[in-house]
Formats: structure tokens, C-alpha cells, sequence
């Protein structure tokens, strides 16, 4: 049973970041990116952070690696580890409120798009980055609060 909830885990995060690539390929907005990836990344650190998940983003890291960076093998997998382990240990050392969460959020979405390039350092670049922030810290607080609500035991 172990296997297969680490197996359907495994699938789950490559098939969220799977979805990454494509909404942001077909979309291709030129102001915000849709980061459901980062928003899985984001719950699992500040929610339910363990051990059980560095194989699961490990894996996410070597697919994204292998098939759609140019980056070295490995690459993708040590910056998702450090933008979570990052993100978890500054959750976990401060009192919660939603300024802390957002500049969190934020702080996390730079160093999950972090490249080696000087577009990194571009303005617009980084304009992008902080309405993605925005738009995806949104999308994560609708999705926080409902799965928050237990739908059977609320009265009609």
C-alpha cells in the first residue's frame, strides 16, 4: 500500500507540473504565469511538510530535467527541494498570517523560476514573477479555503 501511495503521489506532482507547462505554452500570457505545481509545492511545505515527499519532487525534478530543460540532470530536483525546504522553515518559525504567507509565497516563486541567464534580472521578468505571485498566492488561498470546508457536515 506504501508503493502505491508514493507511486500515485509521484503521478500526481508530475501530471500538476505536466499541466504547468502546458497552460503556460498554450497561454502564454505575457504578464503572470499559472502555477499549479508551485501551488502543490506551497501546501505540501507549509501544510504537510516530511520526508515523504523529497522522492516525490526528486522524481518531478529529474522529468522536468530530462524532458524540457536544458538544465544538468538534477537541476530542477535540488531547486524544488530548496524552495521548499526554504519556504517550510520560514512557515515553521514564524506566527502565521497572511502577510507572512504571501511574502512567503512570493519569495519561493523567485527562487522556483530561478535560472542562470540575465533575464532573470530583467525588469519585466520580475514583474511577471511578482503578479504571478499575486494571481497564484490568490489561487492557493481559494483552493485553502475550500478544502478547509468539510461540505457534508455544512447545514443547508
Amino acid at each position: 500500500m506504501i508503493y502505491l501511495r508514493n507511486l500515485f503521489s509521484i503521478i500526481t506532482f508530475v501530471f500538476l507540473l505536466f499541466v504547468e507547462l502546458l497552460l503556460n505554452t498554450i497561454f502564454n500570457f505575457d504578464y503572470f504565469l499559472i502555477m499549479p505545481f508551485f501551488i502543490g509545492m506551497f501546501i505540501i511545505s507549509t501544510l504537510r511538510f516530511s520526508n515523504y515527499y523529497i522522492s516525490i519532487f526528486l522524481v518531478a525534478g529529474i522529468y522536468y530535467d530530462t524532458l524540457y530543460s536544458s538544465n544538468i540532470l538534477g537541476f530542477s530536483s535540488a531547486k524544488f527541494l530548496i524552495t521548499i525546504i526554504f519556504m517550510n522553515f520560514i512557515i515553521a518559525n514564524q506566527q502565521n498570517n497572511t502577510y507572512l504567507d504571501l511574502a512567503t509565497f512570493t519569495v519561493g516563486i523567485y527562487i522556483y523560476k530561478f535560472t542562470y541567464s540575465w533575464e532573470y534580472l530583467n525588469p519585466e521578468f520580475l514583474y511577471q514573477l511578482l503578479i504571478s505571485s499575486l494571481v497564484n498566492y490568490f489561487l492557493f488561498r481559494i483552493l485553502n479555503i475550500t478544502i478547509g470546508k468539510n461540505v457534508l457536515k455544512q447545514k443547508i
